[in-house]
């Protein structure tokens, strides 16, 4: 199965969702491929030596992540692909999947925590930008997508209350990120020396 992740940036820095596609990715041993789409630099010193295919379409100006090269290379490359998954929200990657995959190929999103009513309140000007573009773009890529991804019960409920117009097919996965494989007494004491006043 070879399957495309679409992600506004791989780089370290941005964190869990990043982080996710390079442990996804890693799953080779049960039979699957995965590449890389981003609107990265493709001169970003954190491409260099990655395990896996990635495909820079940057750089771009924005934290929105618009290039025109998006739609164009989904729609020359979608035959490759058995799916895609949309990683995150508010940029440009889920509406170019949305205009370009969507009848074509099953895609799936997968807002890493990103549709939580919290941020309404935290933020409410921020808040306001984003319905204006709920109701224009992302509503639609939500609603065309295969799946719409959660990490438990809790995360799919809230998500219902963030905006008022929601539609799609809710699924909750289990995540999380790699182990180190090491030995549980290895582990203890290394904790151990590093918060001695925790030990019993």
């Amino acid at each position: 199965m070879r399957i495309l992740h679409i992600i506004r940036t791989i780089n370290p820095e941005a964190g869990g969702p990043a982080e996710a596609v390079r442990t996804l990715i890693s799953y080779k041993d049960l039979g699957y491929e995965g590449e890389v789409l981003t609107q990265d630099d493709p001169n970003a010193p954190y491409l260099k030596g990655l395990p896996f295919p990635v495909h820079a379409l940057g750089p771009v100006t924005s934290t929105y992540g618009y290039t025109p090269k998006l739609v164009p290379w989904l729609e020359k490359n979608r035959s490759r692909f058995d799916g895609a998954v949309v990683n995150g929200l508010w940029n440009y990657g889920g509406l170019a999947a949305y205009r370009a995959l969507f009848g074509e190929i099953p895609y799936i999103v997968f807002p890493h925590g990103m549709l939580d009513p919290y941020f309404k309140s935290a933020y409410p000007l921020k808040h306001l930008k984003k319905l204006a573009y709920w109701l224009s773009a992302e509503y639609r890529v939500l609603k065309g997508a295969n799946y719409v991804l959660f990490t438990s019960q809790a995360e799919k409920e809230l998500a219902e209350k963030t905006f008022p117009i929601y539609q799609w097919t809710p699924h909750v996965v289990p995540y999380g990120a790699d182990t180190p494989h090491i030995q549980k007494a290895e582990a203890l004491r290394a904790f151990y020396e590093a918060a001695p006043d925790l030990e019993g």
